[in-house]
């Protein structure tokens, strides 16, 4: 059974949201997010964009060490991230 939780986030720190899993990630926020997969803490330049629209979203499949970090684009949001 899947496991899914909301995540407040900021444009001013990364926040881990998923290690060593399978899942994907919905913008539930109105602002865009970004998110990268990485074995360390990424720098503020890294990262990928995920729009706000209806449906949006990105899977991920980490292999051991690998973890997924978020981040708002600008200002503030939420994203859902559902664990497998």
């Amino acid at each position: 059974m899947s496991n899914t939780f909301i995540v407040a986030l900021t444009d001013t720190v990364w926040t881990e949201v998923a290690s060593g899993s399978v899942g994907f990630i919905t913008n539930e926020g109105q602002n865009k997010l970004k998110y990268r997969e990485s074995d360390i803490l990424p720098v503020d330049t890294e990262g990928h964009t995920m729009e706000r629209e209806v449906a949006a979203y990105v899977s991920f499949s980490l292999e051991s060490g690998q973890k997924v970090y978020l981040r708002a684009a600008t200002g503030a949001t939420r994203a859902a991230i559902t664990i497998d």
